[in-house]
């Protein structure tokens, strides 16, 4: 019955977390104003725009770190969730690596696969934000052809 509990309870323990990646912000300005949370937010890929958008606010930096728990989706929304609530509607990427770990433990094992992000968060105008994108997706179509 102990048995039974324990392995209930780490099973708990991974859905209650199951959507959070760890991460590490830096370089947050004080007083920031979060933005609401319906407010789109970018991702722009340094290999597609190498240098910093001009005309952008800097609003920190993020490190997403591995856990046994995390996975792709929940990291794209941790950035999100991260990027809002210091005022940011950009999304820096400048370095992404993916990790595979394996966890074993006495009632289970599992494998799981991290995507580990570094990022700046910035805050630009819808203007100059669809224009960095247009650019990109201009860049990735070039390629594709």
């Amino acid at each position: 019955m102990k048995k039974m509990i324990a392995i209930f309870l780490a099973a708990a323990a991974f859905v209650l977390v199951g959507c959070s990646t760890p991460y590490s912000l830096a370089r947050v300005p004080k007083n920031t104003t979060p933005l609401d949370p319906s407010t789109p937010v970018a991702f722009v890929f340094a290999y597609d725009v190498p240098v910093a958008p001009p005309g952008a606010e800097y609003k920190g930096t993020i490190q997403t770190e591995e856990a046994s728990w995390c996975s792709e989706k929940g990291t794209v929304e941790t950035l999100k969730e991260k990027a809002r609530s210091v005022g940011a509607n950009l999304i820096y990427v400048k370095k992404i690596n993916s990790v595979t770990g394996f966890l074993y433990t006495q009632f289970y094992s599992q494998v799981y696969t991290c995507v580990l992000v570094l990022a700046d968060f910035f805050y630009a105008e819808s203007e100059l934000q669809t224009a960095i994108i247009n650019h990109a997706n201009d860049k990735q179509n070039q390629e594709a052809k």
